[in-house]
């Protein structure tokens, strides 16, 4: 089928009937990647979303009126009668109204008579409020299920260890882990397919806020201890981040991923999450209080702008750190190999020394004893080296690996916000052309201003653009309403999250190299005795005293190079 042909069909379809080119395109974009090319769809393809999309508008169109119902509601007017009417988003006056309105103006001077016409018309027809400056409001949203895990205090969780199970017949072998919670005292045990599961959960169940990042899927399989290994510390650290959340804390699907045991119940729950939509709609949003609270201003804008320039800048830095890490571990090795060659060396003179001892008259053990010290301190050295691999694997290397992810989940997370933005700020600058155009015209009765308003509005007002644009077109400033408030929404959970992000993020560096100083300063006070126990044997050597057996000559060669603990993520 022709480009030309499912164009044609297109422009039958959406232009002609009137629906939004733009929000079409949108809506293709969603389906498939690079959804607006025409040519990633056959014309039966079309067809079909062409028609989905259709009734999808006409649904909303549907829920719109119901709102527009309830607004006019409770502004006492009367009920929109038709969809018609409700195209220009507006009720006729009723006769009661217009006795009203006839009275009040034949009591007035023609001043008053205006100013209480464009006073009617700021309560029936939506107002355009251009000045986004410093802008709030609130809107009633969701409340999350009440939870256990809300009310306990002190909530850690630990992935203790992983154990393989046997395939079947039609399956390969596979990992579980053991996850504790305490103080709950629960032990359950997930595979890495559970936690990508859980992490989806919630990017759908709370839109809003940023999702700790999980472990990136292996294109292959690894049953390789020490991959093994660092998949846990992620896995650990990705559950604590969500508990230091409180709005993730309470998802009922947090809960049972921590407590459920049963694994007939906890597919059960898998179920129900796979069935989740990703929420768009602000009242539908889930917050601590039932309260959304939409800000725009100059303050948080420039706060988050300046944020995301932070974090990817940060990003730069912390791929140089990791790279350094691994640098760091491979000269470590370097180093650890090389003192036990020289062990080795130290070794190979005290068996010389041993053998000549052996063929000569006059025997002197102290020389087999200065190579067994010179061999152990080369050992022990070595030794406290190797130590420093997995030291600075799991402390350097394992910890700003998550911290990069955690990074980059950031700037991700940001990219909705700035969506959300773009969004709104394209609608608006086209609905703001589009008033200009036809304001330009002249044709009052073209900007979809009831009837019986536009007809009760002095003509000097309809010369006067700043009054007239906050009206006109009611039904696209309704929408663009909701883009702005979709876009404040954003915007201030957005400006929260990153703040208790980044300070959270305090909390977690200084308790980590906390320890981490703790750990090395343990490390070189047993790297002191042993130098100590070297200076104190070397002196009893030079006073000739023989204190070390030859039973320690046993050390030799047993604390080899270790195998390198450095694995490549």
């Amino acid at each position: 089928m022709s480009t030309e042909i499912k164009q044609k069909y297109l422009c039958d379809e959406i232009l002609d009937k009137g629906y939004d080119a733009n929000i079409f395109m949108s809506y293709l974009e969603n389906l498939r990647e690079n959804g607006s090319d025409i040519e990633k769809w056959s014309i039966d393809e079309l067809k079909i979303l062409v028609e989905n999309f259709q009734q999808d508008a006409q649904n909303q169109y549907q829920l719109d009126y119901i709102r527009v119902q309830q607004q006019l509601s409770n502004l006492n007017l009367g009920p929109v009668q038709s969809y018609s009417e409700y195209d220009n988003y507006v009720t006729k006056p009723t006769n009661q109204d217009n006795i009203s309105q006839q009275n009040n103006q034949q009591a007035q001077t023609p001043t008053n008579a205006q100013h209480q016409k464009e006073e009617e018309i700021k309560h029936v027809v939506p107002k355009h409020e251009a000045d986004d400056s410093n802008y709030k409001k609130t809107i009633p949203c969701l409340k999350p299920d009440p939870s256990t895990l809300s009310e306990v205090e002190g909530l850690h969780v630990q992935v203790a260890k992983y154990e393989k199970k046997p395939g079947g017949l039609f399956s390969q072998a596979y990992i579980v882990y053991q996850v504790q919670t305490q103080p709950l005292n629960i032990e359950v045990f997930r595979r890495y397919n559970d936690f990508a599961w859980l992490h989806q959960t919630l990017e759908k169940q709370y839109p809003q806020i940023s999702i700790p990042p999980v472990p990136a899927k292996k294109s292959t399989r690894s049953f390789q201890p020490l991959f093994l290994s660092k998949r846990m510390a992620f896995m650990e650290k990705y559950l604590n981040k969500i508990l230091r959340s409180p709005e993730l804390k309470r998802s009922k699907f947090v809960e049972g991923f921590l407590t459920i045991t049963q694994e007939d119940a906890f597919s059960k729950l898998k179920k129900e999450g796979d069935k989740l939509v990703k929420q768009t709609k602000i009242n539908q949003m889930i917050t601590q209080n039932g309260e959304a609270q939409c800000v725009i201003n100059q303050d948080i804008n420039q706060f988050l702008k300046k944020t995301n320039e932070y974090l990817g800048n940060q990003d730069i830095i912390y791929k140089k750190v990791r790279k350094l890490c691994k640098q760091l571990i491979i000269d470590f090795d370097q180093l650890s190999t090389t003192l036990f060659s020289i062990g080795d060396c130290f070794s190979q003179s005290y068996n010389l020394s041993l053998h000549y001892n052996a063929t000569i008259q006059e025997k002197n053990p102290l020389l087999e004893e200065l190579y067994i010290h010179l061999n152990n301190m080369s050992i022990s050295w070595g030794n406290n080296i190797t130590t420093q691999i997995k030291l600075v694997q799991d402390n350097l290397g394992n910890w700003f690996k998550y911290y990069d992810n955690e990074l980059k989940s950031m700037k991700e997370y940001l990219k909705i916000r700035e969506q959300t933005e773009r969004d709104y700020h394209n609608f608006k600058l086209k609905l703001t052309q589009k008033k200009e155009r036809f304001f330009q015209l002249g044709d009052p009765t073209k900007w979809e201003i009831p009837a019986p308003t536009l007809n009760g509005i002095d003509k000097e007002l309809l010369k006067n653009k700043d009054f007239i644009f906050q009206y006109m077109f009611p039904r696209e400033t309704i929408q663009e309403g909701e883009l702005r408030d979709t876009y404040g929404f954003y915007n201030n959970t957005s400006y929260i999250e990153i703040k208790r992000l980044l300070k959270e993020k305090i909390e977690q560096y200084s308790k980590h190299f906390n320890q981490f100083g703790q750990i090395q300063s343990d490390h070189i006070t047993d790297l002191h005795v042993q130098w100590a126990d070297l200076m104190t044997n070397m002196q009893s050597l030079g006073f000739g005293d023989k204190q070390t057996t030859l039973l320690e000559s046993t050390r030799f060669k047993n604390n080899q190079q270790q195998e390198n603990q450095f694995v490549d993520d």
